[in-house]
């Protein structure tokens, strides 16, 4: 696990799914980066360039000192192998909560605890 700044800004369940996942979709396009290409634009890339721009973004416009609670996780999934998403940390009902996007198509992902426990790497 990597955890590089001792201060992260929470986003809400919203910003995470209807506001940064298609903003994330025209960027991608915008960027010609789109389209998955095996080895050369896969599962990790998407992971990394999705995480850079939501913080990129969180830098340029958001008013929070902080950095964005926004990574990607590497795991062994039970249906995929071992694969790559992002995810978000949430504050809901005072509890602390993960959610997850498969930043290749910007939708959720549920992942298993038992999955969670195959991570393979985790960047914050």
């Amino acid at each position: 696990m990597i955890i590089v700044d001792d201060a992260y800004a929470l986003p809400t369940r919203d910003w995470f799914y209807a506001q940064y996942g298609p903003a994330l979709t025209r960027n991608l396009a915008l960027l010609g980066a789109a389209d998955y290409t095996p080895e050369a634009n896969d599962c990790d890339d998407f992971g990394m360039i999705a995480t850079a721009l939501g913080r990129l973004n969180n830098h340029l416009f958001a008013p929070a000192r902080e950095a964005l609670a926004l990574g990607f996780i590497g795991y062994t999934s039970a249906t995929l192998g071992n694969h790559e998403i992002i995810f978000t940390v949430v504050r809901e009902n005072d509890q602390r909560v993960l959610l997850f996007m498969e930043p290749q198509n910007r939708q959720p992902v549920g992942v298993s605890r038992a999955e969670l426990g195959r991570t393979l790497y985790l960047y914050v």
